[in-house]
């Protein structure tokens, strides 16, 4: 809630509370989403920003919750080679993988009413239907960023971007950078 010194303390808009907590399941499970308040609950299921997203969606029903490993990669797929969507940084030697790898849901939900909107709650689901044993042994921290922030071609910090990418015809910016990165 905002300060208001030496004033009657304003309205402010409850967060969405969310019927189970962030980690690792071993069953898909359906999640719902409630507010306190009567309000709005706005969601994304691809850990973008509610507040800005174009995947934003009003709740209305519960989330299914599932091991999304079997669905298709969809940063993993971005390489280093002429064939990828987008490319990653030349450095480091990263190889796409040939495989499904294990996923996480990440859901990302506010409410809005008449006062306001309430503050972005966000939980990370694991579930691993297979082999949930594995991750026993590891210490597991989720960080949620935007898509973007890591993958669009103008601002995204992961990969090589549009700039370098016109540039590419210029052979003696390549070779240099090639013989400066030893790749």
């Amino acid at each position: 809630m905002p300060p208001s010194p030496l004033e009657k303390n304003k309205m402010f808009v409850v967060a969405p509370i969310f019927s189970k907590e962030s980690g690792f399941y071993n069953n898909e499970f359906l999640l719902t989403l409630s507010s306190s308040q009567r309000s709005e609950i706005y969601y994304t299921t691809d850990s973008s920003n509610p507040l800005y997203s174009t995947t934003v969606k009003r709740y209305k029903e519960p989330i299914k919750i599932y091991d999304w490993s079997s669905e298709p990669n969809v940063y993993a797929k971005f390489g280093d080679d002429e064939n990828s969507p987008l490319l990653i940084v030349l450095i480091g030697g990263y190889k796409r993988p040939k495989y499904l790898i294990d996923k996480a849901m990440v859901i990302r939900a506010y409410c809005q009413n008449e006062d306001g909107i309430s503050e972005i709650i966000d939980n990370t689901y694991f579930d691993t239907t297979w082999n949930l044993e594995k991750y026993n042994i590891f210490t597991i921290i989720s960080l949620i960023v935007n898509p973007e922030d890591l993958f669009d071609p103008d601002k995204g910090i992961y990969v090589i971007g549009n700039e370098f990418i016109e540039t590419k015809n210029n052979v003696d910016l390549i070779y240099l950078y090639r013989k400066y990165y030893k790749i």
